[in-house]
């Protein structure tokens, strides 16, 4: 079994990063042959977007569970189609995740297990209270698009199951989960500086295709908000 964890720097010594869509770097870890890849996350830098592009990334690594703090919705329902597990609300060394994935097995880690109350990744780079799927009250940011709030939280609650209670932070947690926080929002205060930048300039982001890994999937087009992507002869253009 292939899994995919995300993590703060490029070695299992490091610890799993909260974010999915713009985490620093993946670990692609096999189970069966404990042969692992590690590498820089290559939708880091994106304006938007990136949650999508990452798990189509995950798709295309084979990989059938992924491990990590947030997951955004988006990227959630891609991994959903392609059939790959999602498991939130992970912490610690990345190198413990995987001793107890092999101790325990991925049952051992059911989805949103250990998930502590904190700020959710919302639909953009905002942050407000959330939990789970990373469903916070973020303030969106899709180009040439209307702010909309955001639904309300998905609940899976089964009728007379009470659901799980989060176990609250430590100090020393808290402290971890708010420097992760701010670094966070260091990364999206720059990236929005630099795409003001473009616009002052009069720069235009454009889209392009890597026609060698698209593979015909068609999600790019049904996100699109104007309708600009089509499939030809299985490509995006």
């Amino acid at each position: 079994m292939k899994v995919c964890i995300t993590s703060q720097g490029p070695d299992l010594e490091s610890q799993v990063d909260p974010r999915f869509g713009r985490c620093a770097y993946f670990v692609f870890y096999d189970l069966d042959t404990d042969n692992f890849e590690i590498i820089e996350n290559p939708n880091i830098s994106g304006v938007s977007g990136v949650g999508i592009q990452n798990a189509q990334l995950m798709a295309e690594k084979g990989v059938e569970v992924v491990i990590t703090g947030n997951l955004g919705p988006n990227a959630a329902s891609v991994l959903q189609q392609a059939g790959i597990r999602v498991i939130t609300g992970v912490s610690g060394k990345v190198k413990d995740v995987i001793e107890r994935i092999k101790r325990e097995g991925i049952s051992g880690m059911p989805p949103q297990s250990n998930v502590p109350p904190h700020f959710g990744m919302g639909f953009g780079p905002g942050m407000g209270r959330g939990m789970g799927m990373g469903r916070g009250r973020g303030m969106g940011m899709r180009r040439n698009m209307p702010f909309m709030p955001p639904p309300p939280p998905f609940s899976q609650q089964v009728p007379g199951v009470q659901p799980p209670q989060p176990s609250p932070l430590d100090k020393q947690q808290e402290i971890q989960f708010l420097k992760q926080q701010a670094e966070f929002l260091k990364r999206q205060i720059e990236e929005i500086n630099k795409r003001i930048k473009k616009i002052e300039r009069g720069e235009s982001l454009i889209p392009q295709i890597d026609k060698t890994r698209c593979v015909g999937c068609g999600i790019c087009v049904n996100v699109c908000p104007v309708n600009a992507i089509q499939l030809v002869s299985n490509k995006a253009e």
